[in-house]
């Protein structure tokens, strides 16, 4: 019952209905496109589509920039000035951004596993600033502990904004990123 509720608040929140904001399992590739987005409330969705001869990917905070993800890894006094300014990079960028790599930079690696890149790419203008997506790439991590074992899909993407190279990663429960079925899954977020 809670993850249908989910589920719903999923659609409503990105325009799909609960059963497409389920998992599906099954055979399913990169071709299709795939969305991951937090539960039970929606703060940072990433999603990569085919649109054409290009893979799109979407960026979007729907609690606005004062919630966006903007580092992942160990944190030490060092960075925070740092981190600091990588933060006002960011949110000078807005609460949704919209990179394109061509279908033939793209790999598929296993189901949600993929990695896109393109180095020499020249920058696009986002609110004044020069940004190059580099690359965007999704992996799958596995742990065990005391508590158990689960699994979560990481996405990152690697920007140049303003000639300052940075990795932000977002991880979400496997459950959260889904290929998506339909072109109603791929309308606009922003």
């Amino acid at each position: 019952m809670f993850f249908r509720m989910m589920a719903a608040l999923a659609g409503l929140v990105i325009g799909l209905s609960a059963a497409q904001a389920q998992l599906i399992g099954g055979g399913e590739t990169l071709s299709q496109g795939m969305i991951c987005s937090t539960n039970p409330y929606a703060t940072t969705i990433y999603r990569i589509m085919p649109v054409a001869n290009e893979m799109v990917v979407d960026w979007y905070h729907a609690n606005g920039v004062e919630f966006m993800p903007i580092h992942e890894g160990i944190i030490v006094p060092y960075s925070l000035p740092i981190l600091a300014k990588r933060a006002e990079l960011l949110k000078a960028l807005g609460v949704g951004q919209r990179f394109a790599f061509k279908t033939t930079d793209c790999k598929e690696y296993g189901p949600k596993v993929i990695h896109c890149a393109d180095y020499k790419r020249a920058p696009q203008d986002i609110n004044g600033h020069k940004v190059r997506a580099l690359s965007t790439y999704t992996s799958l991590e596995q742990s065990t502990s005391f508590a158990g074992s689960y699994s979560m899909y990481a996405t990152t993407l690697h920007l140049e904004v303003d000639g300052q190279g940075m990795f932000v990663t977002m991880k979400y429960e496997d459950r959260d990123c889904f290929f998506l079925k339909s072109t109603q899954d791929k309308r606009d977020l922003f």
